[in-house]
């Protein structure tokens, strides 16, 4: 069993950066330390995977109950407003750390991944029905209303619109 411990400083290693066990923020005199930045729990996500996968590992129970709880976290806390990437005084919502385009398509390769493909062929069903009339997409769409918001056309969007069907016309 390998711990988070472990696969970050691991990883650090590799990449000849020092792993720190401070929460503190790595530069001073910025808006770091107050931001809210939900993105970050998918980034962490994507990391320890992403780890555990190239190391061909498992996680120990408590690192993978660790993981539980954050996921948890993220179901309770991602309609609130942040900051996205940016550290900014006001906290718009933003759909880069929540519900863009391309996270949108990734939620069908992760449904399509994990045996749902139902709920991915609804869900691919409902969201080209958001592509404009050259079949483009932007970056994010406003759920409200349909409207494109960010980038058009987006290359990120599209990419995942592609990885995910792909997904969803692989042989079983």
């Amino acid at each position: 069993m390998t711990t988070l411990r472990e696969l970050t400083q691991n990883a650090a290693s590799n990449c000849g950066c020092a792993a720190t066990a401070t929460p503190a923020p790595l530069a001073t005199g910025t808006a770091q330390s107050a931001s809210r930045q939900w993105g970050c729990y998918g980034d962490l996500l994507e990391c320890v995977w992403l780890a555990v996968d190239r190391a061909d590992a498992h996680l120990d129970p408590a690192s993978a109950d660790l993981l539980d709880q954050l996921g948890n976290r993220v179901c309770d806390i991602w309609t609130e407003q942040d900051c996205g990437i940016w550290e900014l005084d006001r906290r718009p919502h933003n759909t880069f750390s929540k519900a863009g385009v391309a996270c949108s398509f990734w939620l069908i390769d992760a449904l399509v991944s994990n045996d749902h493909v139902s709920q991915a062929r609804k869900l691919w069903q409902d969201l080209t029905g958001y592509a404009s009339d050259l079949g483009l997409f932007a970056e994010e769409i406003d759920p409200a209303t349909g409207a494109f918001l960010g980038n058009l056309p987006q290359g990120l969007s599209h990419l995942a619109l592609l990885n995910a069907a792909a997904l969803l016309n692989a042989p079983s």
